[in-house]
């Protein structure tokens, strides 16, 4: 920061977690509001957020399901109400 407010003449303002934190939720909302890009929102938490493993790579339906159960699910509840705005 020495270096920069040295060029700058000022000390940089430094972006703290709450500004990230409203930007993300702002952006996911205008995806979700726009047609063309909600669907695929909706795929990418309903297929990708998740790790895939075969059920074929277990040893037994016992050992996969026990795989299903260790993966950390977040429900999301969606309301649209002057979100994102």
């Amino acid at each position: 920061m020495e270096i920069i407010s040295d060029v700058e003449g000022r000390k940089p303002t430094i972006v703290g977690d709450d500004y990230f934190n409203v930007f993300i939720e702002k952006s996911f909302y205008k995806l979700l509001r726009d047609p063309e890009t909600s669907s695929d929102l909706v795929e990418f938490f309903e297929y990708y957020l998740k790790p895939y493993r075969s059920p074929f790579d277990f040893e037994s339906l016992k050992e996969y399901i026990q795989f299903q159960k260790t993966i950390i699910t977040i429900p999301i509840k969606i309301t649209m109400n002057n979100r994102g705005t």
